[in-house]
């Protein structure tokens, strides 16, 4: 049972960064009003832009909990290889674009 306690206690961990997370996203979308003047009479809607980004990125982190960053780092780095692979392969047709202009 020594593990069941341990897991609890990590939980309880989470739970009070996810909640303090989730206040500096609403501290923050609020604060952003006092930056433009005309923005303070959309305080609310600033306050509920921050709730709504902040309970998105928590429930991501809370669906995504078997998710390793690993996996993550390696397909964004292989899509960004294969565009780039495919972009210097490509050409544009005759007559479009820029060669347009010089009757190439």
């Amino acid at each position: 049972m020594p593990g069941s306690e341990m897991t609890k206690q990590v939980n309880k961990t989470i739970f009070i960064i996810r909640i303090f997370f989730f206040m500096i996203c609403v501290m923050g979308s609020w604060l952003v009003c006092f930056t433009v003047k005309e923005w303070d009479h959309y305080q609310l809607l600033a306050i509920g832009i921050g709730c709504m980004l902040g309970s998105l990125v928590i429930l991501v982190d809370v669906f995504l909990k078997g998710f390793s960053l690993r996996g993550l780092t390696a397909l964004s780095f292989g899509l960004g290889t294969e565009q780039r692979t495919f972009g210097e392969h490509w050409e544009e047709p005759r007559g479009s674009g820029r060669n347009r202009d010089l009757g190439v």
